[in-house]
């Protein structure tokens, strides 16, 4: 991976990137590190273009290397049977009965005055209530929609690092021989070595 060099340079491969003449170009230009985020387009094309990143770099005789960037945890808002929901601010929302969160074990780490930022901050909702009977505030009107994600101010959430959907991605990428994965959620970025045990 163009060895001698402490500072690692690193192109994410999309549809724009993705052609073979492009792949040279960027390796000419002193690419080290070519990423495939798994957030977009499916398991089979990122596959096809590992393959054709190994060949391209293979056929210049300059090692480059692979990350495959998986989601990583994230927590998203659900809203039952529908897709979205029109709400006015100061309105209420009931946890789990209007609206539901996944992972499911978000709910349990929630109290009254924590404040969730929905849809890249769209939308802000405010926990109040008691344990057993949760709703949510809204401090803006708006359009949730359902599956946006959810971050939350000044609180940490515990969520299982690597979801099983992602351990079965692993193994079937682990065929590719990628040099690392990466959590997109966390500031992980770690060796395809630790993985193993997934």
């Amino acid at each position: 991976m163009h060895s001698g060099k402490f500072t690692k340079i690193i192109a994410t491969l999309g549809p724009s990137s993705s052609d073979e003449k492009v792949i040279k170009e960027l390796i000419t230009s002193g690419v080290n590190l070519f990423r495939f985020n798994l957030k977009h387009a499916d398991m089979q094309w990122h596959l096809e273009h590992i393959k054709k990143v190994r060949e391209v770099s293979g056929q210049m005789g300059i090692s480059t290397g692979v990350i495959v960037d998986l989601q990583g945890p994230e927590c998203v808002l659900i809203i039952p049977e529908a897709k979205e929901l029109a709400i006015e601010k100061d309105g209420l929302l009931k946890i789990n009965t209007d609206v539901h969160f996944n992972p499911p074990e978000v709910y349990s780490q929630l109290k009254a005055g924590d404040v969730l930022v929905v849809d890249d901050g769209k939308i802000e909702l405010e926990v109040t209530g008691q344990k057993e009977e949760l709703y949510l505030k809204v401090a803006n009107a708006g359009l949730l929609k359902s599956g946006k994600g959810v971050s939350f101010k000044g609180k940490k959430i515990s969520t299982e690092t690597i979801s099983e959907e992602e351990k079965g991605k692993i193994k079937e990428f682990l065929k590719a021989s990628p040099d690392f994965f990466a959590l997109g959620q966390t500031p992980a970025l770690f060796p395809r070595s630790k993985l193993r045990g997934a």
